[in-house]
Parts: structure tokens; C-alpha cells; sequence
């Protein structure tokens, strides 16, 4: 399960890592993003589009005369102030004319085409995006003095600069444990977080939340948090302990208490299970990874773990993993197989 998957090109346009691959500056985005291409060929297209607007912004000029760009610049431009005047009757165009009009008409193109693009970026440089690979995990603090930890394959944005009025907003694909500042009025002044289906809206108080391909669910630790649902209008609350899980597919929202130091543990570098089952720890390791988890035998998916395993390294997570349920486990290219001894 890849959080990459679903980036919209607005996001892909804003991803530093992204940039990278495309101007091929950096051998371990050049390679992160073959390999994510090689699994998602399906996304060849969002990607190619992507590309060509990051490389439009340096585009090659037609091989027109500058006096016929200058002159053509010019009648655009009284076309524009006269914009408003009824619309005389069009008069036949030679051949010849038609294919110099399109010429310059590219050039013209290029030159809006390329002024959107820039104006889009100054635009999308009001916002600050961190995007972390497989397995990485990474120590954020906003702009208020709120502290974040993002977990590997997840991506964070919010406005570069936040007035003391307004809302505390901030854009959330992955999974992430924020710990919030409270504001000096609570009453008007409202941290949000952001996510495909939820809208969780925060007082000062610490909390994980996780954005998946199957579902989305929220973790409370301490205070207070207020939590609605996209596509319903209905506010629901939460108490520290409680964990709220809304199912993309069944469209249901699941309430229970747990431990929260289950859901916020990888934050230092472990995982801890509590009658955890294998497949819900194959879906951590795809997710957090970007490895396809393979069973030779669907029984194993049934089998419950109990206990602490460290995080920050997959080989030895898999090797106690192996250890602990005499499992025959290994990594074939992107894929992790799981098969009885």
C-alpha cells in the first residue's frame, strides 16, 4: 500500500523528491522513482504529464522571427483591449498566412502556457511539502511550535506562513503523530487536520493519525479532538484512549478503546502488538515499506503477535518475525514471501 499512489499532479509538482527524478540530480530519487514506476505503471500518464510541466518551464522557443513574435505580441494585445468591440466577419487566409498564424500561435502558447506555470508555482511556493520514502521517518515542527513525526510514505503540506488569526491547517496523506500546540483562543483560532475522507479538528492534545489506501483512523493519547466525516456533516468526539476508523469500502465508522502506544510506537522505532495478527502486520510492512506481502498459505494471515519488534531496520523485523513463528520468510524484488518451515 503506497500513499504515493494516490498523489494528485499538483502534489507530484510540489514533491522536491519528484524534481529530482525528473532532472535527474539525485541517484536515490533517480532510483525511488523507477522503482515506483516499475510497480504503479498504471500512473505513467499523471507522471508524464507531471514531467512536462516541470520541464515546460525552460521550454525550447519556435523557430519563428522575433519581429513577427513582437508584431504578433502587439496585435494580440489590441485585440485584447477591443475585446468588447462586435466581431467583424472573417475574411479567407492564404495557405501560407494560416501555417505563419500557427507558428506564431505556438509561440503564443508556449509563452501563456509557460506564465501559468510560473505564476502556478509562486503560488505553490506559499506552501512547505515533506514528503518521507519507505522505512524513513522524519521530525517536523510548524510554524505555532506544534510538533509532527511522519512515518515512511507519507506526505505533509501546509502555507508557509500562518496569521495568529486564522485557522492552523495542514494536509495529511500517510500516517503521522502530532503533538499541538494550544492556542491562546481556543474559541476561535482552530487546528485542522486534512485527510481524503476525515477532517480532524484539534485543542491542544497528541494523537496519530493514519491515511491509508483501505481506510482512515485516528489514534487520541490525550486531550481533546473533534472529528468529521467528508461526507456527512455529523461532528463526532473523541476521548484520550479511543481509536475512530473510518472503512473506504464499507463506509462505516468503527469507535473502540486501545492502547494508543500500539498506533504511535513506530515514532521510536518499534512496533508493539497486542493480539496483533499477521495480516495486519503484512499491511504495516507494505505500507511503511512498499513491499507486496505474499502468503503461501492463507492460515498464517490468522496467527497473533504479541510483543515489541524494533522498526527501523525490515531485515530484522522479518528475521524475528521468522524467529518467533518458525515462518519461512524472504524478499524477491519488491515482494515478501511468507511460507511454513
Amino acid at each position: 500500500m503506497d500513499h504515493f499512489q494516490d498523489f494528485s499532479e499538483e502534489e507530484l509538482l510540489l514533491n522536491e523528491s519528484f524534481h529530482n527524478w525528473v532532472k535527474q540530480a539525485n541517484p536515490v530519487d533517480i532510483a525511488y522513482w523507477e522503482q515506483w514506476l516499475a510497480k504503479y505503471p498504471e500512473k505513467n500518464r499523471v507522471v508524464h504529464n507531471v514531467r512536462n510541466i516541470i520541464l515546460s518551464l525552460s521550454p525550447e522557443e519556435p523557430d519563428v522571427p522575433p519581429q513577427e513574435v513582437s508584431e504578433a505580441w502587439a496585435t494580440l494585445q489590441q485585440t485584447l483591449q477591443a475585446r468588447k468591440q462586435p466581431v467583424s466577419r472573417h475574411r479567407p487566409v492564404s495557405g501560407s498566412r494560416v501555417k505563419k498564424w500557427y507558428a506564431v500561435a505556438a509561440v503564443f502558447a508556449g509563452m501563456c502556457i509557460s506564465y501559468v506555470l510560473i505564476e502556478y508555482v509562486w503560488l505553490a511556493e506559499k506552501y512547505i511539502a515533506y514528503a518521507t520514502r519507505f522505512g524513513e521517518t522524519k521530525d517536523l515542527v510548524l510554524p505555532d511550535g506544534s510538533q509532527v513525526i511522519l512515518n515512511g510514505n507519507t506526505q505533509l503540506k501546509y502555507k508557509e506562513k500562518w496569521d495568529e488569526h486564522d485557522n492552523r491547517e495542514v494536509w495529511l496523506a500517510g500516517e503521522a503523530y502530532f503533538s499541538i500546540t494550544k492556542a491562546e483562543d481556543t474559541r476561535q483560532i482552530k487546528f485542522i487536520v486534512h485527510t481524503d475522507k476525515l477532517d480532524v479538528e484539534v485543542l491542544g492534545t497528541q494523537f496519530t493519525i493514519s491515511n491509508r489506501k483501505k481506510s482512515t483512523q485516528v489514534v487520541l493519547d490525550e486531550g481533546k479532538i473533534k472529528v468529521r466525516q467528508k461526507a456527512d456533516t455529523t461532528d463526532m468526539f473523541m476521548q484520550p484512549g479511543e481509536m475512530l476508523k473510518f472503512c473506504n469500502t464499507r463506509q462505516e465508522i468503527i469507535k473502540k478503546m486501545v492502547n494508543p502506544q500500539m498506533y504511535s510506537s513506530w515514532k521510536h522505532k518499534k512496533m508493539v502488538f497486542e493480539e496483533t495478527s499477521i495480516r495486519e502486520l503484512a499491511e504495516r510492512i507494505e505500507f511503511t515499506y512498499g513491499y507486496h506481502v505474499l502468503f503461501a498459505d492463507k492460515e498464517l494471515t490468522q496467527r497473533k503477535l504479541t510483543g515489541t519488534i524494533p522498526s527501523d531496520n525490515l531485515d530484522v523485523l522479518l528475521l524475528t518475525l521468522s524467529k518467533v513463528f518458525d515462518l519461512d520468510i524472504r524478499k524477491e524484488k519488491n515482494q515478501i514471501v511468507i511460507k511454513s518451515n
